[in-house]
C-alpha cells in the first residue's frame, strides 16, 4: 500500500512540473505573440515620437516586466517623420533584444542631438554579448541596416 502511495506522490509532482513547464511555455508564447502584433502595427507618430516611444517602453515594461527609462536631452519631434519612423523601429527592436536576451532589470536610452545628429546612447544591467562571436538575428541585422540606411556610420553594442 505505500509503495502505491509513493508512486502516486510521484505521478503528481511530475504532473505539477509539467503543467508548470506548460504555463510557463504559454506565457513566453503569448509574450511573442504580443510583440509580433505590436511589430507589425504601423508607427503611429501622430502624438510625437517621444510619445510613441514612451507607448513602446510601457507595453514592453507590462510584457516583460523591465524598468525601463528613457532621458530626452531634446525634442526629438521635431525629427522628420520619415527618420522619426526609423528612430522608433531601432528603439523597437533595441527593447526586444534587451527584454528578451540580456537578462536585465533596467534598460535606458539616452536620446541627444549634437550638431545636427541624433545620439542614442543605449544600456542595460544585462548580460552582455560580444557582437563578434553571436549569430546575427534579424533584429540586430534590421537595425544595422535602419543606421545604415540613415548614412550613419557606427553602431555600438
Amino acid at each position: 500500500m505505500e509503495l502505491k502511495a509513493l508512486e502516486k506522490e510521484s505521478d503528481i509532482n511530475k504532473l505539477k512540473q509539467n503543467l508548470n513547464t506548460t504555463v510557463h511555455t504559454v506565457d513566453k508564447t503569448f509574450q511573442h505573440i504580443r510583440e509580433s502584433i505590436s511589430n507589425l502595427r504601423p508607427v503611429n507618430l501622430n502624438n510625437g515620437l517621444e510619445n510613441a516611444l514612451i507607448d513602446y517602453r510601457n507595453f514592453i515594461n507590462d510584457s516583460f516586466r523591465k524598468n525601463i527609462e528613457y532621458h530626452f536631452e531634446t525634442n526629438i519631434d521635431e525629427l522628420d517623420n520619415g527618420i522619426a519612423i526609423q528612430i522608433f523601429r531601432i528603439v523597437q527592436a533595441l527593447l526586444n533584444n534587451s527584454a528578451q536576451h540580456s537578462k536585465a532589470e533596467k534598460i535606458e536610452a539616452f536620446f541627444k542631438i549634437e550638431h545636427g545628429i541624433l545620439k542614442i546612447n543605449f544600456s542595460d544591467n544585462g548580460v552582455g554579448f560580444n557582437i563578434d562571436s553571436i549569430s546575427h538575428g534579424i533584429g540586430l541585422e534590421n537595425i544595422k541596416n535602419r543606421v545604415r540606411d540613415r548614412k550613419s556610420t557606427r553602431l555600438n553594442s
